[in-house]
């Protein structure tokens, strides 16, 4: 089950540009830095992974998004 944030869900619409695919790629991506920051924290704690601050998850989507744009291909 993912758990998303009304920030988080709001930051990930806003970058998709309302475009259902982009934000399906959006939320995977979300989903990998969250189970990426869980596995820096170590055990999950017993209410499920931990959250990634909104300004962490912003930084590394659009860090995302600029580094593809840089190649020319799709992130």
């Amino acid at each position: 089950m993912v758990q998303v944030t009304e920030p988080s869900a709001d930051l990930l619409y806003v970058l998709s540009g309302g475009l259902p695919r982009e934000l399906v790629r959006l939320i995977r991506r979300a989903v990998d830095i969250q189970r990426g920051q869980a596995v820096k924290a170590g055990p999950l704690p017993a209410k499920g992974p931990p959250r990634v601050p909104l300004d962490d998850l912003a930084g590394a989507l659009i860090a995302d998004q600029v580094a593809a744009q840089r190649c020319g291909s799709p992130p």
